[in-house]
């Protein structure tokens, strides 16, 4: 059986922060803020030292996990500017699949959960790497969701690009 093929779980934050970066969510916790001790450090006004958290937790009887979202530091005070999630204030909230994350309304981030073999995330990691230092966010996010969107189905082999049905490989090479 050739493993290369075989779906596994993926976390990806993709993050605008005037550097737009990609981050595979693969630990159990991650802080997140202004100060460098964060393990996702937003250097942005006004971004809270502290800003907020991402838990990993396991779906019971079920071989999967979700990441929650929780405004604050680890002692519960809030942020100062918020964390929003599909434009809405959060202080808890269970990320799913393309939620939209913004970061005292200063960084967005995209939270993708997909189930990808080797090959598709490798393709998938190639795309958001060429797409990081191009255009802006919001138009990324066509694309990225695109890929998303045929990674979760096995029927097509293409995406729409520029209103044009284009092959994925076509894609990476734009």
């Amino acid at each position: 059986m050739d493993i290369s093929r075989n779906p596994t779980e993926h976390h990806i934050l993709l993050i605008d922060d005037g550097t737009n970066r990609v981050i595979v969510l693969d630990s159990e916790r991650y802080s997140i803020g202004r100060s460098s001790s964060n393990a996702i450090v937003l250097d942005r006004d006004p971004i809270s030292r502290e800003h907020a958290s991402l838990l990993r937790v396991a779906i019971p009887n079920e071989d999967r996990s979700i990441y929650r979202l929780i405004d604050g530091d680890s002692t519960g005070k809030l942020s100062t500017n918020g964390v929003f999630v599909n434009e809405e204030r959060q202080t808890c909230c269970d990320l799913s699949n393309e939620d939209t994350i913004a970061f005292g309304d200063v960084v967005k981030a995209l939270y993708i959960h997909a189930w990808m073999d080797e090959i598709q995330f490798s393709e998938f990691m190639a795309l958001c790497a060429s797409k990081s230092s191009s255009a802006e966010f919001s138009e990324n996010l066509v694309a990225i969701r695109q890929v998303v969107s045929y990674l979760s189905s096995n029927d097509s082999t293409s995406i729409m690009l520029g209103g044009r049905a284009t092959e994925l490989r076509d894609a990476l090479v734009l």
